[in-house]
């Protein structure tokens, strides 16, 4: 029998900093006391850099832009390496955009959405459907379209908001999620390092759930013995389809996940 290993929590995510240490989630949680892992749940294929680019190149036909993960950031910045449009994204385009809000979920996006020179906006509501409020309070129905690059699994709520308010909305499918092909692989690696199973995993989003639940049955993880938390409404949802006890951080930032890892001391 796996021994469970207190105070030690493994997250589904990838660092968000050159390597594990350098992870914003990483350091609060050792800062209090926590041994922090992370192992990828899933991996992204970057898509349709035509269709964004063309709209890129058209800030004056938009009233303003959502971005509601990092990954919506990155594929923009996919899309201006593959079509080698910095130079002309820094000095005049992206100054464009920047007078129109970028309406972002938490902080890691509104980090993200800043490094491309955007205007961020919203990014303390934590969820789309607490950030819709602020983009109707900003914007009319007489508004020009707003440009979404999003994800093939992005949920529906916020184009339904949008088209519930008569508001335009141009969805862009800029990045495809897949599960991490060494899930199995690093799992393995990790319990048999540590000689045991971290006391929590903290999962990021349904999809990460869904990709990697099989993976941690085929390795033997005693979900009976280990704690689960989820991060936001749908992600605990998820698991709660997986019948075990949830924990659930409000928002996506480190210290919402540490104030919920300290309730459960």
């Amino acid at each position: 029998m796996m021994e469970v290993l207190r105070g030690h929590v493994l997250l589904f995510k990838c660092p968000s900093g050159a390597s594990e240490a350098e992870d914003s989630y990483v350091q609060t949680l050792q800062s209090a006391g926590f041994h922090s892992t992370c192992i990828p749940a899933l991996s992204f294929n970057y898509i349709n850099d035509e269709c964004l680019v063309k709209d890129l190149k058209r800030p004056e036909e938009f009233s303003a832009m959502i971005i509601t993960s990092q990954n919506g950031s990155r594929g923009i910045q996919h899309a201006l390496d593959k079509h080698s449009l910095n130079e002309e994204w820094k000095n005049s385009l992206s100054l464009q955009w920047a007078k129109l809000p970028c309406f972002v979920v938490g902080p890691a996006t509104a980090n993200t959405v800043s490094d491309l020179g955007l205007n961020a906006v919203g990014a303390d509501t934590g969820r789309g459907d607490l950030l819709f409020p602020l983009i109707e309070s900003t914007l009319s129905k007489d508004s020009k379209p707003v440009l979404y690059p999003c994800g093939n699994l992005s949920r529906e709520v916020i184009p339904q908001k949008m088209a519930q308010a008569g508001l335009q909305l141009r969805s862009v499918t800029v990045y495809e999620t897949c599960p991490d092909p060494g899930i199995r692989s690093n799992m393995r690696e990790l319990l048999e390092k540590k000689k045991g199973v971290p006391e929590y995993l903290v999962y990021f989003s349904p999809s990460g759930v869904k990709n990697t639940w099989d993976d941690l049955n085929a390795v033997g993880l005693p979900f009976d013995r280990v704690k689960v938390l989820a991060i936001g409404t749908t992600t605990e949802e998820a698991l709660m389809t997986k019948n075990v006890s949830v924990l659930t951080a409000a928002k996506p930032t480190p210290r919402h996940v540490l104030d919920c890892l300290q309730k459960d001391l």
